[in-house]
């Protein structure tokens, strides 16, 4: 590529020839991922649950295409802090969930819908949380998600930019319970570092 000023009198290469790829980084460095979470718990039977919600990612580079892999959505209750902190999200959240890979297309969104059916079986559902719902209308109100994983951005060449990063995203003051469509819209929330 020529860049700005192209080749000097002498001959030689601009310094500018790495500036696409150094486009490339700097984005990947800026590049924040927008989660927005819908909740909604449904009793599905006397002794079981059925939990949905979905992540929107969005990605907003225009260069680069982002890969959020191993994710883990961790649903603290509303009396139960989700700090980043903790040695121990999986002992100390009321539901863990594994959801599906991500990938982004540059200047696209994802939705990524998970159901679960549970019972009350406290390896996977803290009792006092299915008990909450499992009761008619039954709805947990302030509930906040964690959202772990790990992200990598990519150039349009599929070149790694960036090493993998850990993020860890913070979806506030949730209700998870029934909710019904014209309510959805209210329920989303975009999901923070903090």
């Amino acid at each position: 590529m020529a860049a700005a000023g192209g080749e000097g009198d002498n001959g030689e290469k601009s310094g500018f020839r790495c500036l696409d790829a150094a486009r490339y980084v700097a984005a990947a460095v800026v590049i924040v991922l927008i989660v927005a979470v819908v909740v909604n718990a449904i009793k599905a039977g006397k002794d079981l649950v059925s939990f949905e919600f979905t992540l929107r990612a969005v990605n907003p580079s225009g260069r680069v295409r982002l890969n959020f892999y191993d994710i883990l959505a961790y649903i603290f209750d509303n009396s139960t802090l989700a700090s980043a902190t903790t040695s121990t999200p999986a002992d100390d959240c009321s539901i863990l969930v594994n959801t599906a890979n991500i990938t982004l297309k540059p200047r696209a969104y994802v939705d990524n819908t998970k159901t679960v059916i549970l019972g009350d079986d406290p390896t996977k559902i803290r009792h006092s949380f299915f008990q909450a719902l499992n009761k008619p209308g039954g709805r947990v109100v302030g509930a906040t998600m964690r959202v772990d994983g790990s992200l990598v951005s990519e150039t349009g060449l599929g070149f790694s930019t960036s090493a993998p990063r850990r993020i860890v995203l913070y979806c506030r003051d949730l209700i998870v319970g029934p909710v019904d469509k014209a309510a959805t819209a209210t329920q989303e929330t975009t999901c923070t570092a903090s």
